[in-house]
C-alpha cells in the first residue's frame, strides 16, 4: 500500500512538472503574500506605539533657581544696554568640573527668574505663586531651598541620562512604514503609467526566466518583484491565472521585460486594499514564516512554488521563483532574500520598543515622583504650624548683603581684594583686579545660611513664641 502510494505521489509530481501553468495553481502561496502587501496600505498603525520622550521638569529647575541665593544668582546673568537680563556671555576660567557642566542651564534658569513679564512680575515670583509659596517667610523659603535643590539635581541627572539614551530610540513609525514599502514595491506602488515593472526586481529588464529563476535573485528584491514571477506567466503564454482559481485575466511577461503596470491592478483584484492595517512584529514574523513555508529546496536553490515545479519559467516548468544557491546541507539562507531581510529587521526594530518603553516610562515616573515631592516640600513648608510660629525676631534678623562684582571692582590693592574677591595681578583692567569668585561665595552663602538658621532657633527658643504659636511674618 505505502508503495503504490508513493509511485502515485512521484507520478503525481512528474506529471505536474510537465503540464502547463493552470488557474490557481499558486492560490494558496498568494495569501501570506497579499497579506504583506495589505500591511502597508491606506494609513498603518505600528505596535506597540512609541512611548513618547519626557518633557524636561522645568517647573522644579525654576522653583530650584528661583530659591537659590540672590548673589550667587547673579554671577550668571548680565544686562544688554537696553536693560534686558541675558546669560553672561563669559564664564570665568578655572571654574569646578560641576560648574562647566553646569554652566548653561544655571544660566538659562536665573535669566528666567530675573525677567519680568509684561505685568512686571518675575519669573521667580511666578514660580513662588505656583507651588504657593509667595508670602512665606525668609525661614521658610530657606528650609525648603535645600530639599529643593537635592529633588531639582536629581531630576537634571535623570533627564539628562535620558536625552542620552534617546539616540537609541526606535525607528518612528513613517520610517517602519517607508522602509516596509521599500521591501514591498520599491517605496512606490506600481501604477498603470508604468510600462514594465523592472524596478521592482532592481533591474533594467529580461525574460521570465532570466527575472523568476536566473542568477542574481531578482525576484526576492521586493514582495511585489516575488508577486509578479507566481503570479505571471512567460510572453507566449495565455488563458491562466496561478494565483486565482477563477482568474480571466492573465498577468504576461513582455519579451524582455515584466508586466506592464496596468496589470498591477489584477493583483489588487484579488487581494484588496484594507485602510488601517496593523504593523506589529507578531504579524510580520507570521507572515515571514507563513511565505517561508511555501518553499522547497531541490540541491543548493531553494523554490517558492507548488512542490514539484523548479523550473520556474512561466509555462510548463511552472510559476515560481529559484533563489539560486540559497540551501546549503539542506539549510536555507533567508538573510539573502532582500525583501525577508528587510522584514525581519524590521520585527527586530519593533520588538526593541517594548524595551525603550519600559525604560522610557520608568524615566517619566521617576521625574513625577520627584515633582511630587516638590510639590509636597512647598505644602509642608506652608502648612507646617511648626514653621509658621517661628519668632518675628528670628525671621527679622538680616542677611548680611553679598558682595557682588562691583563691590569687589572697587578694591584696588590686594591687601583690601578679601575673600569672596580674589587678586588678579595679570589683569590689564586696573579697575577689575579684584574680582568676586564664584566658588566662594558658594561657601560662604552655605556657611550665613547656616549660621542664620542656628540663630534663628535659638531665638525661637528663648522667646518661646514657637510654643505659643506667634507666627513670623
Amino acid at each position: 500500500m505505502l508503495k503504490s502510494t508513493l509511485l502515485a505521489f512521484l507520478t503525481a509530481v512528474n506529471i505536474r512538472d510537465a503540464m502547463a501553468v493552470a488557474n490557481g495553481d499558486n492560490k494558496d502561496i498568494f495569501p501570506p503574500c497579499c497579506a504583506l502587501l495589505q500591511l502597508a496600505d491606506g494609513d498603518p498603525i505600528v505596535q506597540p506605539a512609541l512611548e513618547e520622550l519626557p518633557e524636561p521638569p522645568t517647573a522644579l529647575y525654576h522653583l530650584n533657581m528661583t530659591l537659590a541665593d540672590k548673589t550667587w544668582r547673579q554671577y550668571f546673568i548680565e544686562k544688554s544696554a537696553a536693560e534686558a537680563i541675558k546669560p553672561k556671555q563669559e564664564k570665568p576660567s578655572s571654574l569646578p568640573q560641576e560648574w562647566q557642566t553646569m554652566w548653561s542651564h544655571w544660566a538659562a534658569e536665573a535669566v528666567f527668574v530675573e525677567n519680568k513679564d509684561a505685568g512686571g512680575q518675575t519669573g521667580g515670583e511666578a514660580i513662588l505663586k505656583a507651588y504657593g509659596l509667595n508670602g512665606l517667610t525668609r525661614t521658610q523659603l530657606r528650609n525648603a531651598r535645600k530639599r529643593i535643590a537635592a529633588l531639582a539635581d536629581s531630576a537634571f541627572e535623570i533627564y539628562q541620562i535620558s536625552k542620552k539614551t534617546g539616540t537609541k530610540t526606535p525607528k518612528a513609525d513613517r520610517d517602519i512604514v517607508a522602509e516596509l514599502r521599500k521591501a514591498l514595491y520599491d517605496s512606490n506602488e506600481p501604477s498603470k503609467s508604468e510600462e514594465n515593472l523592472d524596478r521592482l526586481f532592481g533591474s533594467t529588464g529580461g525574460t521570465y526566466t532570466e527575472m523568476c529563476a536566473g542568477a542574481g535573485n531578482h525576484a526576492g528584491t521586493t514582495i511585489a518583484a516575488t508577486i509578479m514571477c507566481i503570479c505571471g506567466l512567460k510572453s507566449d503564454k495565455s488563458a491562466a491565472a496561478p494565483c486565482y482559481a477563477g482568474g480571466t485575466t492573465d498577468i504576461v511577461w513582455g519579451a524582455r521585460n515584466s508586466p506592464a503596470g496596468t496589470t498591477w491592478t489584477t493583483i489588487r483584484g484579488i487581494c484588496p486594499k484594507i485602510s488601517k492595517p496593523v504593523i506589529s512584529e507578531a504579524a510580520l514574523r507570521n507572515l515571514i514564516h507563513s511565505t517561508q513555508a511555501k518553499i522547497h529546496a531541490k540541491a543548493n536553490d531553494l523554490y517558492f512554488g507548488p512542490i514539484g515545479e523548479t523550473n520556474c519559467n512561466g509555462s510548463d516548468g511552472g510559476s515560481c521563483v529559484k533563489f539560486t544557491g540559497l540551501a546549503t546541507g539542506g539549510t536555507a539562507d533567508y538573510t539573502k532574500v532582500k525583501w525577508m531581510r528587510t522584514l525581519n529587521d524590521i520585527a527586530d526594530n519593533i520588538n526593541s520598543r517594548t524595551t525603550y518603553n519600559q525604560q522610557t516610562k520608568k524615566t517619566k515616573d521617576s521625574l513625577n515622583q520627584l515633582i511630587r515631592e516638590a510639590e509636597t516640600v512647598a505644602r509642608r513648608e506652608k502648612l507646617d504650624p511648626e514653621l509658621q510660629a517661628m519668632p518675628a525676631a528670628a525671621e527679622q534678623q538680616k542677611t548680611p548683603e553679598k558682595p557682588t562684582a562691583e563691590d569687589c571692582n572697587a578694591h584696588k590693592t590686594n591687601t583690601t581684594c578679601l575673600s569672596p574677591c580674589t587678586w588678579h595681578e595679570s589683569e590689564s583692567d586696573k579697575d577689575k583686579k579684584c574680582k568676586l569668585d564664584p566658588v566662594k561665595v558658594e561657601q560662604q552663602v552655605a556657611q550665613k545660611a547656616g549660621a542664620e538658621e542656628g540663630t534663628a532657633g535659638r531665638a525661637a527658643a528663648s522667646t518661646g513664641c514657637a510654643t505659643n504659636g506667634t507666627k513670623a511674618e
